[in-house]
């Protein structure tokens, strides 16, 4: 567009014939952005427009220096370009400005593949028709995550991609996985990639509504998925008379009848058992009681005439006090086999799941002394609705609540270590969804209604042997700025730890919990030691081995 004087009108001239989305300037440069190309002009001779091909396209673009340009690519982040040497195309430079998390802050379901491997779900099961969160199948490797393909998904399927709200991973290969939407069956993907949408076309998954409905496969309820030891996959089912589904590693389906379970609309969490069993939670009263059931095939998928169930939406506890296990929102197996269940009114403990079928039966619920000096004790969170458990290195209890925030408790639930609330410390929200714990490392990851956050818990995974190849202290050096706690890890459970200084001077000691000891950087009578070489012994509790590790205090 020339300006001109007096009366003439202006002359306007079509510099390209690409729809142009967006042009910045920098006084020297001016740079413009289409689908597919970058346009960019000299200030002194704008009407000489370079092209540059772009393979994914911008939304934006800005100049910068002499030859760069920095453009704006959607989910794909920022990423500066130069012209390719043939001044044809651009060539990425540097690396990518992205962000550092998932597609969505929706977390409602959190699971670590044995390859500490995250997956989120961003579904859950809606009984109601009104939750219908998009997708939402991410993947985090530690550094990076990705969204399952989920755009992929959509376009090879032609159908609804919503409510993801469980994950399984083969046992032979964690790349290898499963995931259930409640509406729209199961889905299959290996190495991120997508495989194979499983529906009542091509398998025994059931719809809710009959085939003649135009709906038909838009109300495919499966609720919960996951593995057993001999690579059998478990699927829960809704609105149908065969509840639990099995995908056997030959690739043959099996579906079996669960009485307690048939015609069911909130079935929603199943796991198996170390005796093949599978266990499953029904979460909400809708018009038929929720609570736990136990499922044994006696080892025959095929054969149904040895199958028995349990049920129960309540026991007698511990003190013959009837409860209810109503709306069981997370159940899990901790380190010495108890199964930890989380329900609207508290959390209950099965000392011995093989009890679970006896006429006598009777469930724990743990109790924390007041410490007063009575005899007292009050029933842990008791009223409070557990919606999450995870079970950390050192067999300790992390409970996540609807709006009490996070516990940390005791392995056997008689002591509150910790509790945090959006009050006290960064958490995102009191109402929390899921935990998952990395064991490795110690990282508690925390799904909330307001999105996922993480804590470092300081306590790995416990090893079999003690050796000093596995042996960690860090930070190391620590230096005069840290105010943390150093983290010795790569123990076994119950090692007894001393810090010594380069005198022999015992200045810390302690036990391990799971696989690891922390320390304050401070000696018995709070002071912050002093600069210098740190030794570490380590034996194990039985006193058969020990090794030793050194560290710097700056």
């Amino acid at each position: 567009l020339e300006a001109t004087s007096g009366t003439e009108k202006p002359t306007i001239t079509r510099l390209t014939d690409h729809v142009v989305k967006r042009g910045r300037t920098d006084g020297s440069r001016h740079a413009f952005v289409s689908a597919s190309k970058v346009l960019v002009a000299d200030a002194e001779s704008p009407m000489e427009l370079k092209e540059y091909d772009l393979t994914d396209g911008g939304n934006d673009v800005v100049p910068f220096g002499s030859t760069s340009l920095w453009v704006a690519q959607g989910s794909l982040g920022a990423q500066a370009f130069v012209p390719s040497s043939d001044e044809t195309a651009l060539t990425a430079t540097g690396e990518t400005i992205s962000q550092s998390g998932p597609r969505r802050d929706l977390c409602y379901s959190l699971r670590y593949a044995p390859d500490n491997t995250l997956y989120v779900c961003g579904g859950r099961p809606d009984y109601t028709d009104v939750i219908k969160n998009a997708g939402s199948l991410f993947r985090f490797d530690g550094k990076n995550w990705d969204d399952m393909e989920e755009d992929t998904v959509l376009k090879r399927t032609g159908n609804l991609y919503t409510n993801l709200s469980s994950v399984a991973f083969s046992p032979k290969n964690p790349a290898h996985i499963f995931a259930t939407a409640y509406g729209t069956g199961l889905y299959e993907f290996e190495n991120g990639k997508f495989v194979k949408h499983y529906t009542p076309n091509n398998s025994p998954i059931k719809s809710a509504l009959a085939s003649t409905s135009g709906s038909f496969l838009r109300y495919v309820r499966t609720g919960g998925c996951a593995f057993d030891e001999d690579e059998n996959l478990w699927i829960l089912q809704n609105y149908t008379d065969s509840a639990l589904l099995v995908l056997k590693p030959d690739g043959l389906w099996k579906s079996l009848y669960s009485p307690s379970l048939s015609s069911g609309v909130a079935n929603s969490i199943v796991k198996p058992d170390s005796k093949g069993r599978i266990w499953s939670s029904v979460e909400f009263e809708t018009g038929r009681s929720s609570g736990l059931n136990c499922f044994d095939y006696g080892g025959t998928i095929d054969d149904e005439s040895d199958d028995y169930e349990v049920f129960r939406s309540g026991a007698t506890n511990e003190d013959d006090t009837s409860v209810s296990l109503a709306e069981v929102k997370d159940f899990c197996f901790d380190k010495e086999g108890q199964l930890w269940i989380g329900c609207a009114n508290g959390v209950f403990v099965v000392e011995d799941p093989d009890e679970w079928f006896d006429s006598s039966f009777k469930i724990l619920q743990p109790k924390v002394p007041r410490n007063d000096g009575t005899n007292y004790a009050d029933y842990l969170l008791t009223g409070v609705t557990v919606h999450a458990i995870a079970v950390d290195g050192g067999n300790r209890k992390w409970l996540g609540t609807i709006g009490g925030g996070l516990y940390l408790v005791s392995a056997d639930g008689s002591e509150i270590l910790e509790h945090f609330t959006v009050a006290d410390s960064p958490l995102l929200s009191d109402n929390i969804f899921s935990l998952a714990i990395n064991e490795e490392t110690g990282e508690l990851m925390i799904g909330t209604d307001a999105g996922l956050c993480s804590y470092r818990t300081g306590v790995s995974r416990a090893m079999p042997t003690l050796s000093k190849n596995q042996i960690k202290v860090y930070p190391n050096p620590v230096r005069p700025e840290f105010n943390g706690m150093v983290t010795i890890s790569g123990l076994t459970d119950g090692a007894d730890v001393k810090i010594v200084s380069a005198g022999s001077q015992l200045v810390a000691s302690g036990t391990a919990v799971g696989g690891s000891f922390r320390w304050d950087v401070r000696d018995a009578s709070g002071r912050r030691v002093g600069s210098g070489v740190y030794y570490v012994m380590i034996t194990t509790a039985d006193g058969s081995t020990a090794v030793a590790a050194k560290f710097v205090v700056i």
